[in-house]
């Protein structure tokens, strides 16, 4: 974990959700293969493409469903869409129009809660990353690397421990958490379908 990272108890949901989207998360990380020495800056901006069509949908979801949640939301919504777009105007790359991603319209309080998680994660993930483009390129919030600077790595961590606490106020039973994990799964896929769409292996 980052330097200035709060380590935040994990709760039982935090720990079913991260066991059970295991895999996912591991294919996605192959597949992004962010750390790859020879990753050239066209690729990363393909990647970045994929991210915005993701998050761009996805926040729209959260946008229209959150009042449904439960419990209410002591946190404001994610909204990184937006610091993508700023990266690829830093890059020089337009973001992709289509508005179709592999991913159906949040349903349940359970479903919000699974994708949230997800994109939470990222988050806290996206700190290490910033930190190699800065090593790699010299690139910061204002030369492309907004996205993955996110807030910087106290105010993310102090974020994650607010969610984690969050998720474990959710109420659920035993499909309610099943439905939980399941829609965490779906989200890893649905990015995972993008990223392959738009940057491939290459």
């Amino acid at each position: 974990m980052p330097d200035g990272l709060m380590r935040p108890t994990r709760s039982s949901i935090h720990q079913r959700l991260r066991e059970s989207t295991r895999a996912d998360h591991l294919r996605l990380e192959r597949l992004l293969n962010l750390l790859d020495p020879e990753l050239t800056r066209v690729r990363y901006g393909r990647v970045l493409v994929a991210f915005h069509a993701f998050y761009a949908q996805l926040e729209a979801q959260f946008q229209r469903h959150h009042l449904a949640a439960s419990p209410s939301l002591d946190f404001e919504l994610p909204c990184r869409a937006p610091l993508l777009r700023a990266d690829l105007a830093a890059l020089g790359v337009s973001p992709r129009q289509s508005d179709e991603i592999p991913m159906a319209e949040i349903r349940t309080p359970s479903e919000f809660a699974g994708r949230l998680y997800v994109v939470e994660g990222a988050a806290l993930g996206g700190q290490m990353l910033a930190r190699h483009l800065a090593d790699k390129w010299g690139m910061d919030r204002e030369s492309g690397a907004a996205f993955f600077s996110g807030s910087g790595p106290i105010e993310t961590g102090r974020r994650w421990a607010q969610i984690l606490t969050w998720l474990e106020r959710v109420p659920r039973s035993a499909g309610d958490a099943r439905d939980m994990v399941a829609a965490a799964s779906a989200t890893f896929r649905a990015l995972e379908l993008l990223v392959a769409d738009q940057a491939g292996q290459s």
